[in-house]
Order: C-alpha cells, then sequence, then structure tokens
C-alpha cells in the first residue's frame, strides 16, 4: 500500500472511512462539506459499502496520462487477443479468464 493510503487508514483496515478522510481532509485545511466528502466516496465507492479499498483509492489517484500509455494499453490488449487475430472475440475473453 502506499503511504498516501497509510496515511488516511488510521485504524489500519484496509479501508477509508467517511471520518478518516475527513479527518484528512480538516488536517490539511481543505474546504469542504460534510455533503461533498460524502458525495465524494460514493462516486469512487465501486463496491458499495460506504468506505474506499485500496484498489478504489489507486483508481481516483493514478495519474490516466502515465498509466495509459500506447505500450501498456497493446500489452493488455495482447493478454485478451489470444488468438493473435488483432481482435478480442467471446472465445477470446473465454480463454484469458
Amino acid at each position: 500500500m502506499t503511504e498516501q493510503f497509510k496515511a488516511l487508514d488510521k485504524d489500519h483496515t484496509g479501508m477509508i472511512s467517511f471520518e478518516e478522510l475527513k479527518e484528512y481532509i480538516l488536517e490539511k485545511k481543505i474546504e469542504m462539506e460534510n455533503e461533498e466528502i460524502k458525495n465524494m466516496i460514493q462516486a469512487l465507492d465501486y463496491k458499495g459499502n460506504g468506505k474506499l479499498n485500496y484498489t478504489e483509492f489507486l483508481a481516483a489517484t493514478i495519474d490516466k496520462k502515465t498509466f495509459f500509455n500506447d505500450h501498456k494499453l497493446k500489452a493488455v490488449f495482447n493478454m485478451f487477443d489470444v488468438d493473435g487475430n488483432g481482435t478480442i472475440q467471446s472465445k477470446d475473453m473465454y480463454v484469458a479468464f
């Protein structure tokens, strides 16, 4: 886990709660209403449990321009294009998974 996540996860549960995020925001002197914080968590909370896990946190904080460069996207595409024909078909997905 990143240091940023650890700093937010005060109770070391592997999840960032509303209270932990609010405390961090107050420490950093960021002006944000409770409703805004709740909305932010809700927008990022793919599991729907009201907290942010590490994966959700990473998804929100990665630099998409750096992460999704042509080389990496091609590598991911090739993982799913199992037969190497330049397309991803349902049989490719079946084999990949």
